[in-house]
C-alpha cells in the first residue's frame, strides 16, 4: 500500500492555481498587445490616406500645370466671378476642400480632389525671382499630426513661347486660373 501512494502522480492545488494565474496573466499581456497594434495598425492607415490624398491632389496639379502657357493666381472670390464666363482651367482651395475646375470648349466640370484640408495653411503662390515658377503648399490634419506638401512648379512651356510669360496675380491666394 505504501508503494502506491509514493508512486502517485498528480498536481496539487497550489500547482493549479500558480499555472492557471500564469495563463491568466499571458492572456492579459497578449490581449493588450493585440489592441495596440490594432489601434497603431488604425492610426498608421489613416496617416497612410491622408498623405495619399495629398500627393494624389499635387501630382494632379503638377500634371496639369506645368505644360499652362498662362497662369495667373487669384483669389477665390475672383475666381467665382470670371468662372462662369471663362474657358480657363482652374484649381482652387474651398470649404477646406481642393477642387479642379476643367472647361471643355462647351461644358465646365467641378471635381473635388481632396476634403480635409487646412484651408487657412494651404495656398498658391508665386516664388520671388522665377517668373516661370509658383508655389503649391497643401497641409492637412489626422491623429493629432500635421501632414503638409510644399513643392515648386516649373512651367515648362513658358519657355517656349514668345515673348516669355509670368506667373501673374497675387503673391498668395486659394486660386489658380491656367490655360493649358
Amino acid at each position: 500500500m505504501k508503494y502506491i501512494l509514493k508512486n502517485r502522480k498528480g498536481i496539487t492545488l497550489a500547482e493549479l492555481i500558480i499555472a492557471l494565474s500564469l495563463v491568466g496573466v499571458m492572456t492579459i499581456v497578449l490581449y493588450i498587445i493585440l489592441l495596440f497594434g490594432n489601434k497603431v495598425f488604425k492610426i498608421d492607415n489613416e496617416q497612410y490616406e491622408i498623405q495619399e490624398e495629398l500627393r494624389f491632389t499635387v501630382d494632379a496639379i503638377l500634371e496639369d500645370v506645368k505644360y499652362a502657357k498662362e497662369l495667373r493666381i487669384l483669389s477665390v472670390t475672383d475666381m467665382i466671378d470670371e468662372k462662369a464666363s471663362s474657358s480657363y482651367n482652374y484649381f482652387y482651395i474651398q470649404n477646406n476642400s481642393v477642387y479642379q475646375s476643367v472647361y471643355d470648349g462647351a461644358n465646365r466640370k467641378e471635381t473635388e480632389l481632396v476634403s480635409d484640408i487646412e484651408e487657412e495653411r494651404s495656398f498658391f503662390a508665386k516664388v520671388d525671382g522665377k517668373q516661370d515658377v509658383f508655389r503649391v503648399k497643401l497641409t492637412s490634419q489626422a491623429a493629432s499630426q500635421n501632414y503638409q506638401i510644399d513643392t515648386e512648379v516649373k512651367l515648362i512651356n513658358f519657355r517656349l513661347i514668345d515673348p516669355v510669360p509670368v506667373v501673374e496675380g497675387e503673391s498668395k491666394e486659394k486660386a489658380i486660373r491656367y490655360l493649358p
